[in-house]
């Protein structure tokens, strides 16, 4: 019996930097009894300062695993905005920085994105190893309700400060949902 299931699928795991450490021991054990598999572990630019990250993107690398680690930078980690969050220019030059294809992409195009993850997906199932996708984005509320007016999604009247107002009415405005 598979805890994964039928689909293939892990639940979110908390806390959340772990999730590339599991997606790419799952990679690890499909690659060692030789399923083609495609694994994608997407975390949190907050994520990607974790050592359980690091760890994961470099045993990937070293093993030549069919993974892509999908970092979104949805603007503002838990209580940490992305300016603070690592010296790198972009969040894709963190896989640079260990020998794996990276690109950066804006999250609010659907075409983008898939075309992103296929890219990713093929390259991974041809033998070329893992990959890092930077997803440029933004989360549309604070973490929490005691963060920010906007957590349930409308002022509560609560001082504003945890969401830029700004960068989120240029999201919102980017948002091919609205």
């Amino acid at each position: 019996m598979s805890v994964i299931g039928t689909k293939r699928v892990l639940p979110p795991t908390a806390p959340l930097p772990i999730a590339s450490a599991t997606a790419t021991g799952v990679a690890l054990a499909a690659n060692r009894l030789a399923k083609p598999r495609f694994h994608l572990a997407p975390v949190g630019e907050g994520c990607s300062s974790s050592g359980e990250f690091w760890e994961a993107m470099n045993l990937a690398g070293a093993r030549g695993l069919p993974i892509s680690f999908m970092i979104q930078n949805n603007q503002i980690a838990l209580d940490t905005f992305t300016a603070g969050q690592s010296g790198a220019e972009t969040f894709g030059d963190k896989g640079h920085s260990m020998g794996i294809p990276s690109w950066s992409i804006d999250g609010s195009d659907p075409a983008e994105f898939h075309t992103s993850t296929a890219v990713a997906r093929e390259f991974a199932l041809e033998g070329g190893g893992p990959t890092l996708i930077h997803v440029e984005t933004m989360r549309g509320c604070g973490h929490a309700h005691h963060h920010d007016d906007l957590y349930l999604g409308a002022a509560s009247g609560n001082p504003p400060g945890y969401v830029d107002r700004e960068l989120l009415t240029y999201w919102s405005n980017k948002d091919p949902n609205s």
